[in-house]
């Protein structure tokens, strides 16, 4: 699934919640926080938060006290539903 940095910072913002993407082959990784303002740790700063984004396989939630961790398919379900329930579009489908 493809999932775009506008909807990401879209759902952290209307969520109130902190995004971490994680690829955990390379172990890049990229916070998007309750802004929607995205952050990546020094040694990354050569990639793009696209890229980060793109390749990550597992995704932190974190707020209000509560963290859990989910995979690609599981964050794109929740960011469709989300924003189904606010008349957004829906975050884009991988083209087979």
């Amino acid at each position: 699934m493809r999932i775009k940095l506008t909807d990401i910072r879209r759902y952290a913002i209307d969520r109130r919640v902190e995004i971490t993407a994680i690829d955990s082959m390379s172990g890049h990784r990229c916070l998007i926080n309750v802004r929607g303002q995205a952050s990546i740790p020094a040694k990354d700063r050569l990639l793009r938060v696209e890229e980060i984004i793109d390749a990550a396989d597992s995704f932190e939630v974190s707020g209000a006290g509560k963290a859990q961790s989910l995979s690609r398919e599981e964050i794109a379900r929740s960011m469709g539903e989300h924003f189904k329930s606010r008349g957004f579009s829906a975050v884009a489908k991988e083209e087979e």
